[in-house]
């Protein structure tokens, strides 16, 4: 008589393995994709197909050579369940950026990945997984290009996320703290009044950006209070799920930030960056507290106010202010609106920008003190006012 295939099971008493290696590749992106695990060692216990008591199990391998990857905890496959211990160390994810390259407009070309903490996944009667990750994460020696131009846009060399409580189904991240050291960021303002870190991300219409380049053209703004319009978006931004970040700490930190929303446009290096960044949340009632601190051509720069990236359209009322910045080295800019070079001067401005229903509002405040220009400079482009007078 024949029987149901539900009437069949299998059942490990234990299996033990030790000193296997493991090739995977994947070959559906077009160019394999090659990970190996060697050398692997594995022991489980009282596993089963059918319905039984999680059974025991433990893993230990080497990823690439250079990372480590521990498991150990019960696993059942009737119904599919885990509650895992994970150790992972200085495993290298590049392996997992042709799953992404056609989301995003830069390009991966350094990282590594560490991780400590429970893992508990468990599939649902509807197919649906449930559980998720409680522990700590860290993304180490990052590098990341812009994908059009090749040119440099962000990189750091540890990212620290403690406290980390990630949920599926629904989904939700908690963060307790973040911390980044010794990175680098170019932040560009255009025309418009959009930060290019908006766009790392491509729209849901899949068009690609540059992030590191930019167009002159565009709305001018004026020293004084003024508005600009952003463009609207062809349809409503997707709801956040929710997202919190108790504490944000940044440590030595170098941005190149250049603002073309105000004319002419300049250019910044801001360097020893620091400071933290409190409350972050995609709550859209919410808003994360700033202040932050670094040095612009030795001068002192300060920045502080209210800001919410995690929002559907960005949100933020920052101001900053530098005192007593060394005008002399910016001598090229002036030579070129000015028509003359500068000997000695100093430059101290505050500024104000606002964003709200996707309107930049921008207050721009700027004093010159025992400014001198020296030897004329022929440009096309100078003013022909009396600026020597």
């Amino acid at each position: 008589q024949a029987r149901h295939a539900a009437d069949y099971g299998v059942h490990v008493g234990k299996v033990e393995v030790d000193n296997w290696s493991v090739r995977l590749e994947d070959r559906s992106l077009g160019k394999p994709l090659v990970t190996t695990i060697a050398p692997l060692s594995l022991t489980m216990q009282n596993l089963a197909s059918a319905a039984s008591p999680p059974g025991a199990f433990a893993l230990k391998a080497a990823i690439n050579k250079t990372g480590q990857l521990g498991m150990h905890g019960k696993l059942g496959l009737a119904p599919v369940h885990a509650d895992l211990a994970l150790d992972l160390k200085n495993v290298d994810i590049l392996a997992l950026q042709p799953y992404l390259t056609d989301k995003v407009n830069l390009l991966l070309t350094r990282a590594s990945l560490s991780t400590q903490g429970a893992l508990q996944l468990e599939r649902a009667r509807n197919g649906a997984w449930r559980g998720g990750f409680k522990g700590n994460l860290a993304l180490g020696n990052v590098a990341m290009v812009d994908k059009q131009s090749a040119n440099d846009f962000m990189r750091w060399k540890s990212l620290l996320l403690g406290g980390v409580d990630l949920r599926m189904e629904p989904f939700s991240v908690a963060v307790r703290q973040i911390a980044l050291n010794d990175f680098f960021a170019r932040v560009i303002l255009d025309a418009s009044g959009r930060i290019n870190l908006q766009d790392i991300v491509r729209s849901a219409a899949g068009e690609s950006k540059t992030l590191t380049e930019s167009s002159s053209q565009g709305s001018a703004a004026a020293a004084a209070v003024t508005a600009a319009s952003l463009p609207r978006q062809p349809a409503a931004a997707a709801k956040m799920p929710p997202i919190t970040i108790g504490k944000f700490t940044l440590q030595g930190g170098k941005v190149r930030y250049t603002d073309n929303f105000i004319k002419p446009n300049y250019t910044a290096n801001l360097m020893d960056l620091g400071g933290v960044v409190t409350g972050l949340s995609s709550d859209p009632s919410s808003s994360a507290g700033v202040d932050l601190h670094g040095v612009v051509n030795s001068a002192p720069l300060a920045i502080a106010g209210r800001i919410n990236p995690l929002k559907g359209d960005l949100a933020l009322d920052l101001k900053a202010s530098v005192r007593g910045m060394e005008l002399a080295p910016l001598s090229a800019y002036s030579g070129r609106y000015v028509g003359y070079g500068i000997d000695k001067g100093k430059l101290s401005f505050e500024v104000a920008y606002q964003i709200e229903n996707r309107t930049l509002t921008a207050q721009n405040r700027l004093i010159l003190d025992q400014l001198r220009f020296g030897d004329k400079i022929d440009s096309p482009g100078a003013t022909t006012l009396p600026v020597r007078f």
